[in-house]
């Protein structure tokens, strides 16, 4: 029972950080049955490691997906830089993390993703089981000097993105598909 309101209180917490509005709608382009269509990004690489450098490689496909997300929910911003980011989890457990972060031109928004690193390749990182699963980005907007920063926490052994504590900052999240 400890251990259920354990995670319940963790759970909160992620959602007391940032003002929540979630959304499915996002970029995504379905094909028969709800998988995803073959244009889809998911499944494309996304950047290489070189030694410890992080290049992207697909931003092409990516940055036109992630603008009209970005769009949707605040008109008057672009895209102005992406980057593969390496950090540390919080949460349960510590381990390392990859991330496509994109900012904004104003700099008051960031959209981030989950990257998962095979060989020397990275990938969306898969939220469901299916065979063709679906990614999740999340956008987190706000005004504050600090704060409001794509981050990652470990709850019961699964990565959850969130956005940093800012009293100005709304989550928003994404599928992709």
């Amino acid at each position: 029972m400890k251990k259920y309101l354990f995670i319940l209180f963790t759970l909160s917490l992620l959602f007391i950080a940032c003002k929540d509005t979630a959304g499915k709608a996002g970029n995504e382009a379905e094909g028969e049955a709800g998988l995803p269509a073959e244009n889809s990004y998911l499944e494309k690489a996304v950047g290489k490691n070189d030694n410890g450098s992080y290049l992207i490689t697909n931003i092409d496909v990516i940055k036109p997906a992630w603008e009209e997300a970005l769009r949707n929910e605040n008109a008057e911003d672009n895209i102005n830089s992406f980057r593969i980011v390496k950090g540390k989890t919080e949460g349960d457990s510590v381990s390392d993390y990859y991330m496509l972060l994109a900012e904004s031109k104003s700099s008051k928004s960031k959209i981030a993703s989950l990257l998962t690193l095979k060989g020397n390749t990275f990938y969306f990182e898969k939220i469901d089981s299916v065979e063709n699963g679906l990614g999740r980005f999340i956008i987190c907007t706000g005004g504050c000097a600090d704060g409001c920063l794509p981050s990652v926490k470990i709850v019961s052994g699964k990565k959850y993105l969130y956005c940093s504590a800012c009293s100005d900052c709304t989550k928003i999240e994404k599928e992709i598909r």
